[in-house]
């Protein structure tokens, strides 16, 4: 084997041989696809891949993901967990109120 054929295996994205640190920075590789988005960085191709990112590319829409929305039930509370009835409030006792007396 060549140091070319071994080149190009890595760099061969179905290989079984491929590199990825090699293909990142080699201006050589081939995509399986020649319609495939060429994305800027990592982020943007898994927001793409999430779902989060709409964009059109040769006019197919990639469909948003719904979040699970949070629950809107009520708490249900157990018997010992319910509000416990308070004081009634009393007048304060202070010297005006013992004169009105």
């Amino acid at each position: 084997m060549s140091s070319d054929e071994e080149s190009e295996k890595s760099l061969d994205l179905t290989s079984s041989q491929f590199d990825a640190y090699k293909a990142l920075y080699s201006r050589s590789v081939q995509l399986p696809s020649p319609k495939a988005p060429i994305l800027d960085n990592i982020t943007k191709f898994v927001d793409s891949d999430e779902g989060l990112i709409i964009k059109t590319f040769s006019k197919v829409k990639v469909q948003k993901t719904e979040k699970s929305q949070p629950s809107t039930s009520n708490r249900r509370f157990q018997p010992h967990q319910e509000p416990v009835p308070g004081r009634a409030k009393r007048a304060a006792r202070n010297v005006l109120t013992r004169m009105h007396t």
